[in-house]
């Protein structure tokens, strides 16, 4: 594999079908209002070393069956400057959580896990947080509290986010 050939693969969790279908409506709406992309609900925790897709995938169908569903519990709603991150859900992590950071580095065999801010975005693009500041303020009284996370994904980040997509896809056990 070329040099910097995984560079654009991440490690995704994903929430249950009602999660998803809850945050892509968001999503949607918000991306419809200012005029930018939409792309899946999920929270980035990893990315991958350089080694082959399908070891990739042995060790995610690893992770997947030492790892049962959880629920992930909301901190608050933020807008902050980078453009992937301008209104994200931050999540408080738990033992549950940390259990998947841990099983990546140890699958990986490296700090292949992504530690800082875990969020789940609702709005990508270059407005402004001053003219957000209504928006995430709302969002703060009607965002769910807690979701299920039920899988986590290898994702190919190339192109635009419309275009991004699951390489694949180990479900937790139940």
């Amino acid at each position: 594999m070329p040099q910097n050939a995984l560079d654009n693969y991440v490690l995704w969790l994903l929430p249950d079908e009602a999660g998803s279908n809850y945050f892509t409506n968001i999503i949607s709406v918000l991306a419809a209002k200012y005029q930018t992309v939409t792309f899946l609900p999920h929270i980035t925790v990893g990315r991958v070393p350089e080694i082959g897709i399908s070891e990739i995938e042995n060790n995610l169908t690893k992770i997947g069956q030492n790892t049962p569903e959880f629920v992930a519990k909301v901190k608050k709603v933020w807008c902050r400057e980078k453009w992937a991150e301008k209104i994200s859900v931050e999540i408080e992590t738990n033992s549950q959580f940390e259990n998947v950071l841990s099983s990546i580095d140890l699958v990986f065999k490296g700090p292949f896990a992504k530690r800082e801010y875990p969020h789940l975005s609702l709005l990508y693009g270059d407005i402004p947080c001053s003219e957000l500041r209504v928006e995430v303020e709302n969002l703060n009284h009607i965002i769910l509290n807690r979701f299920k996370i039920t899988s986590i994904a290898l994702m190919d980040l190339h192109g635009e986010p419309n275009e991004w997509r699951v390489v694949s896809r180990a479900d937790f056990a139940l």
